[in-house]
């Protein structure tokens, strides 16, 4: 399931993440940092091959649903299927 995690580093990390046992394993973890054209999406650990990569719960600060938008970026880096803007059914005709 795609979660937002703040990590006690500050770092803000969206990924694929499933719990185990005092971890999260990351699957396609990236980094979202402000720039100065807005959020900018990096990979978390660009050195390494690993595809996922375990983080313990005493390093992570909180963890929550990222909003659609957030979770649609992320989808689109990784070829998930990103929903669709909400519209009105009275413009569909327009």
């Amino acid at each position: 399931m795609i979660k937002l995690l703040k990590l006690v580093t500050e770092e803000l990390i969206i990924a694929d993440v499933e719990a185990d046992t005092g971890i999260f394993k990351l699957s396609n973890p990236i980094m979202l940092v402000m720039g100065e054209g807005g959020v900018a999406m990096i990979p978390y650990c660009p050195f390494t091959d690993e595809k996922v990569i375990e983080i313990s719960y005493k390093h992570i600060m909180f963890e929550t649903n990222p909003n659609e938008q957030a979770a649609n970026a992320y989808k689109e880096q990784f070829g998930g299927i990103v929903t669709a803007p909400a519209i009105a059914l009275d413009q569909l005709g327009t």
